[in-house]
């Protein structure tokens, strides 16, 4: 299965799906499936917001320019950045992701608590 479903969370505001595509990143995404559900603190960036992981895995396939609804991973603090609108970004990251509900991943606010399901 090239393309993981998962669920976004925020805590008393929402629920949205997306997806995971392993044959663009397959090392992070195969670690990440060996964890299955990861939460913290929304932290928030001017283009949209991350939250913090456990996981160790390096660069694959990265790029530093993200549209609205895109999902990203930054190895070097192992975050997971989830876009809410077009961005160019200074650090170069690997693309793993994407979910359509933008305007939902809108109202994050600072310090809604986030978790990330996969479904697989």
């Amino acid at each position: 299965m090239a393309r993981i479903p998962i669920t976004i969370k925020v805590r008393n505001k929402f629920e949205i799906k997306g997806e995971l595509y392993r044959h663009i990143a397959p090392y992070t995404v195969r670690a990440m499936m060996k964890v299955g559900t990861f939460e913290g603190w929304a932290v928030l960036h001017e283009h949209g917001f991350m939250m913090l992981t456990n996981i160790r895995a390096g660069l694959e396939k990265s790029r530093r320019s993200f549209s609205a609804g895109d999902i990203a991973f930054l190895p070097i603090n192992a975050s997971i950045w989830f876009f809410t609108r077009d961005a160019n970004v200074n650090r170069p990251m690997s693309f793993i992701g994407r979910t359509e509900e933008v305007e939902k991943l809108s109202d994050v606010k600072r310090g809604d608590f986030v978790a990330l399901i996969i479904e697989a």
